[in-house]
């Protein structure tokens, strides 16, 4: 079961920024205050929640979507994972 998160789970989303997957990683590390980082140009997610995931692509979104349903998950007792319909 996900872990509840003490604070409201900050997200960026932008439409042009970094490039990279590894980019946004680190600016993610760098401030943990921040849950996830969404680069819509360049098809760009990366997230402290669903076990580190980088999403890329068309996938991106997915990703942020997946997240959030990480977060809200963990607020009740049984859910899906929208991830495993995904694969």
């Amino acid at each position: 079961m996900a872990k509840v998160p003490e604070n409201i789970p900050f997200f960026i989303a932008s439409y042009t920024g970094w490039r990279r997957p590894s980019t946004l990683q680190k600016k993610l590390a760098e401030c943990p205050e921040i849950a996830g980082i969404l680069v819509i140009d360049h098809g760009v997610f990366v997230t402290s929640f669903c076990d580190g995931a980088v999403f890329t692509g068309l996938w991106a979104l997915w990703g942020l979507i997946c997240a959030l349903h990480s977060i809200t998950n963990a607020l009740q007792a049984a859910s899906t994972d929208p991830v495993k319909y995904a694969l």
